[in-house]
């Protein structure tokens, strides 16, 4: 969920797009989602002061933190 937030910042995921790219092959209840937000606000240590994602009342959710893309060598080369 974070990474779909993170990759679509500034943008709104309503609620049905986040079921369906989290979970397409199950039925799961939109409760879920405040459910997972809040895990994740609690594991990037989110506080009032910190607004990190916004929730957009019966509609969906908004990553608002700036994203910095970092490419990582790993060291290895393309030919083995």
């Amino acid at each position: 969920m974070l990474l779909l937030l993170a990759e679509s910042r500034g943008h709104l995921l309503d609620k049905d797009t986040l079921l369906k790219r989290l979970w397409p092959d199950a039925v799961v209840e939109q409760v879920a989602l405040p459910h997972a937000i809040s895990q994740i606000r609690k594991a990037l240590g989110w506080n009032s002061q910190l607004e990190l994602i916004e929730t957009v009342p019966k509609r969906g959710y908004r990553f608002v933190a700036p994203v910095e893309v970092v490419q990582v060598d790993t060291g290895r080369s393309a030919g083995g």
